[in-house]
This record gives structure tokens, C-alpha cells and sequence, in this order.
């Protein structure tokens, strides 16, 4: 499913976050949004989720407006996890998951047995079965994560957005979140758009890199080319290293000083 947000300007009150954002992300695309802290890379998703509304522009799925959409509907196409979210004290994973079938069930309807297969897919896929019946406390931070996912997943979606996805993992976990949303992305060929502030990971998954600054996208293009010293060093002020990761053959980025500062000069060896 294709997603166009169309000269968005998006903010709280009366000043804006976001100023002139025209973006177009192609129906399978795995798309990594990065940038400074307060960039509006979080703002930009809500407003994706129809969680803010635009002061101005729009945002389109497959050329539909999110705001000519009911909830039920938006909710079929497109599914949304933000940072870290949590969950009510004594929910079950399964019960967890059993929520993401509710935008496909009739008013008053009960879960049928289709709905169940799906649920038990859903749990399958992310890993999660064998915890179906344990309390959502109860887990770690990634089984936690791995459950969220299976809750997006049981709703069917077309698109998902996902706001740091990975924080406040391990570095296992966090390799195993994101080797799941990859896998997700192109076994099912779902649409993922997602926040990440680790940029190997970013460059490790990503094809494609939108780069948010000061409330306009500063790039747009393949990860080859976003993850180099001279885009890093102007959005975040950062010098680094660049490598090669022999085994996947994408960019490794080294930050070894902040730009202009003292040392060993832009783009040199650390």
C-alpha cells in the first residue's frame, strides 16, 4: 500500500514541527526515518497514524485520505506502535494479540474461528506462541516487543509504523526485533515506515533512508548514500568513520567527534 503525506505542516498549538513535508513510500517499502532529537520524526509518524492533525496538507493511503477513513478502516490498512508502549496489568499475550483482530469484527461480534487462526499465525510468526498464556508483566523487553508485533500483525495491515522500535533493548534484542520486522516486511510485504536512532541498524535494514531536520525532510534516497560522513556530519553534527560490514557489505558509521571540533578532520580515521 502506498503512503503520500503531501505538503504537511503539523505542529502543537499554533507552531509547527513539521513545514512543506511531501513524502511517497512505495507499497513494500521498508523505509527508515532518522534525525536529531526534536526533529519531528515522532510527529511525523503520528501524523501518518492520524494521531495529529495536520495544520496543513494531507496524509494519503493509496490516494485516500486517513481523514475520510473510519477508524475500523484505518485501522485494517494501517497498524501504529510507538515507543515503549504499555499494556493493562493482567493481560495475556493472546489476549494481547486477540486485540488486533477487533477493527475486522462486527459491533458486539465475537472472536470466530478465523479470527483465531490468524491470531495463532500471528503468534507463530513473531515467536511468541509458547508465551501465549503468560501476563504481558511477565516478560522481558524484547518477548514484550515480539508480542506488540503480533498484536499489528493479527490486525492484517497493509502499512505499519513503528517509533523506536528497539528502544531500551539489549543488543540481542534488539537484532531480533529487527531481523523479525524485516523478515515481516518481506514475507508478507507489508509496508514498514519506522523511527530508529541507531543508524547501523538503520543502514543494516533499511533500503531507504528519509532524513528529518528542523521540520523538513533534509534527504531522501537509498541508505548508500544517507549513511556518509557529509550528510551525517550536517544533520547531526558528528564526525565518522565509514566501514564495510564483511558479512552484509553495508555501511558501519564510527562517531568520533562532534564537527569543527579538534582532532583528526572530517571524514579521516579515528
Amino acid at each position: 500500500m502506498k503512503v503520500q503525506a503531501n505538503r504537511l505542516a503539523v505542529g502543537y498549538d499554533k507552531s509547527n514541527v513539521l513545514t512543506g513535508v511531501d513524502i511517497e513510500i512505495g507499497a513494500g517499502e521498508m523505509v527508515g526515518v532518522i534525525g536529531s532529537n526534536g526533529s519531528g520524526k515522532s510527529t511525523l509518524l503520528k501524523t501518518m497514524a492520524r494521531l495529529l492533525k495536520p495544520h496543513h496538507g494531507a496524509v494519503h493511503l493509496d490516494g485516500k485520505s486517513i481523514r475520510d477513513m473510519s477508524p475500523p478502516e484505518m485501522a485494517r490498512r494501517m497498524a501504529s506502535l510507538p515507543q515503549a508502549p504499555g499494556s493493562p496489568a493482567g493481560l495475556t499475550v493472546r489476549e494481547l494479540v486477540g486485540y488486533g483482530r477487533y477493527p475486522h469484527v462486527p459491533w458486539l461480534k465475537r472472536l470466530g474461528p478465523a479470527d483465531h487462526r490468524v491470531i495463532d499465525r500471528a503468534l507463530r510468526e513473531c515467536r511468541v506462541e509458547a508465551l501465549a498464556h503468560r501476563e504481558m508483566s511477565t516478560l522481558s523487553g524484547g518477548e514484550r516487543q515480539r508480542a506488540w508485533l503480533a498484536m499489528a500483525l493479527a490486525q492484517e495491515p497493509k502499512v505499519m509504523l513503528l517509533d523506536e522500535p528497539v528502544t531500551f533493548l539489549d543488543i540481542a534484542h534488539q537484532l531480533e526485533v529487527m531481523e523479525l520486522i524485516t523478515q515481516l516486511n518481506r514475507e508478507r510485504g507489508i509496508t514498514v515506515i519506522m523511527v530508529l536512532h541507531d543508524l547501523n541498524l538503520a543502514s543494516r535494514h533499511c533500503e531507504r533512508l528519509i532524513v528529518i531536520k528542523e521540520g523538513r525532510v533534509a534527504y531522501d534516497g537509498p541508505t548508500e548514500e544517507i549513511i556518509c560522513p557529509d550528510v551525517l556530519r550536517e544533520v547531526f553534527g558528528v564526525e565518522v568513520y565509514i566501514v564495510r560490514n564483511p558479512h552484509t557489505g553495508r555501511a558501519v558509521c564510527y562517531p568520533y567527534q562532534r564537527a569543527g571540533g579538534e582532532g583528526h578532520g572530517a571524514g579521516g580515521r579515528p
